[in-house]
């Protein structure tokens, strides 16, 4: 929190509010572009989402599977069909991973600049942001003949809660490193005899 209210520490108040709005809408940009990948992955019918996701299958067992190139038609397509939903689970889980990083980095950066949401009130609405928008994605696929799934819901929104985690684990680890970079400074000038102490 702290440490995105002292930025940016440098300009006039011209400049810091215009760099201001520009990261803000940056950062509103790609929680909407994110949002409407997600959407579009979900606007696919079945046999399309499957061949997308079956493409992506053959496509990482080809860079990470040594021997895919060398296995028969059966071995190969016995492998994707073990392979296959593992990579769609991992693709729900890192489209919401992204969703709930950069939702939260929106509400963090804003609240830091207004100095009025407190911090669990800004983790809390980047998870029931995600957590809503999961269950509209999934109703969203009711008509696109692919249904709803309660464990899908399960996974986006623990992948959000791990992208929300992740910029938390960003921000406090800033505010440790500039809160000891400030205590140095502070030591340094009370030890150093040039500086004047301060008389009341």
């Amino acid at each position: 929190m702290k440490f995105f209210r002292r930025l940016p520490a440098k300009g006039g108040k011209r400049f810091r509010r215009g760099l201001y709005v520009i990261i803000a809408l940056c950062l509103l940009v790609l929680v909407l572009l994110n949002m409407t990948i997600i959407f579009g992955f979900s606007a696919e019918d079945k046999e399309a989402s499957g061949g997308t996701s079956e493409e992506m299958t053959r496509l990482l067992l080809r860079l990470f599977h040594p021997n895919f190139q060398d296995l028969t038609f059966v071995q190969s397509y016995i492998l994707v069909l073990k392979v296959h939903p593992l990579v769609r689970k991992a693709a729900h889980f890192s489209e919401f991973a992204l969703l709930g990083f950069l939702s939260a980095s929106l509400l963090l950066f804003i609240s830091g600049r207004l100095h009025r949401m407190k911090g669990w009130l800004i983790w809390g609405g980047a998870g029931a942001f995600t957590l809503i928008f999961a269950i509209l994605d999934e109703v969203h696929q009711i008509f696109t003949n692919r249904g709803p799934r309660v464990t899908d819901v399960l996974i986006d929104f623990a992948g959000a809660i791990c992208g929300i985690l992740l910029i938390h684990g960003i921000v406090y680890l800033l505010s440790r490193i500039q809160k000891r970079e400030s205590a140095r400074s502070q030591a340094e000038r009370r030890t150093d005899p040039c500086v004047t102490p301060d008389i009341d």
